[in-house]
């Protein structure tokens, strides 16, 4: 390029020269217009040298790799001075620490449930739960839900983003994801052992106050786990047959016995819980 410039201020100063003499008729036409060639010349050759100056910029700048985002780096795969090129393997395996991404896939019938109930990321939260069993201590909030389903288990991939300062979570880390709504929902639950089905429907053997046994017709929603939703028939604090059902028919006194971790007594009662 110094060169390019140094040729460029000599033609011109040649051309300022010539052409004077030229007007004056002291030197010829020929003469000027040689010094108008060089001095075309030299200029596109500044114009060229500038073009291989920028090329060579650009494929520099392409030696220094600088990352898109901040993170922890693993262990590199080449050392200083090996050669590297577009079919080389990756430099270096960067991953994010915070926030941290975690994907779950959700079965259909479940998106179809909380799509129907009109429910948006917006209210729910993502908690998770550690390898160790433990809860994570913070909240994380959905991202993206997938425009498809995978046709192999009919579920659909969904990603929420989760604060890391602490850098627990850790890249490929398996985590058990709850997804919970940040209002609370109030529904009465009792336990699948209490209720029984016949011609007419499902009913409980429900226990009054003066510890007599009655018949509630009820209407059940979803179920959770081992408990059931009840949408009709109970309210909260009713007691209900979860066991003996068998030994026992409506309008007898009974002695009901609270139930004692999870197991079951003969001629048990469970309160209904929200």
């Amino acid at each position: 390029m110094a060169s390019a410039r140094a040729g460029l201020d000599l033609a011109q100063a040649t051309y300022d020269r010539t052409r004077p003499l030229a007007d004056r008729g002291t030197a010829s036409q020929a003469a000027l217009d040689d010094a108008a060639a060089k001095l075309s010349q030299a200029r596109a050759t500044v114009q060229a040298q500038e073009a291989t100056l920028r090329q060579a910029e650009l494929n520099l700048s392409y030696t220094e790799i600088r990352a898109p985002m901040d993170g922890r780096t693993g262990r590199a795969t080449y050392a200083v001075g090996e050669y590297v090129g577009p079919s080389s393997n990756p430099l270096v395996n960067l991953v994010r620490q915070d926030p941290m991404y975690v994907a779950f896939p959700v079965p259909q019938r479940v998106l179809l449930e909380v799509r129907r109930e009109g429910i948006t990321a917006d209210q729910v939260l993502v908690r998770l739960l550690l390898p160790d069993g433990s809860t994570y201590q913070h909240d994380g909030s959905i991202k993206f839900i997938d425009v498809e389903s995978s046709r192999g288990t009919d579920t659909t991939m969904v990603r929420a983003e989760i604060p890391n300062p602490e850098r627990l979570l850790v890249d490929q880390q398996i985590v058990r994801v709850n997804v919970v709504s940040k209002e609370t929902d109030h529904r009465l639950m009792i336990s699948q052992a209490a209720i029984v089905l016949d011609q007419e429907g499902s009913y409980v053997l429900a226990v009054s106050a003066e510890n007599k046994v009655e018949i509630r017709r009820i209407e059940v929603g979803a179920q959770h786990g081992a408990r059931i939703e009840v949408r009709k028939g109970l309210s909260e604090g009713d007691r209900v047959i979860v066991s003996g059902h068998q030994k026992v028919r409506p309008g007898i006194v009974v002695e009901p016995s609270e139930p004692v971790n999870d197991a079951t007594l003969e001629e048990t009662s469970g309160q209904a819980t929200p």
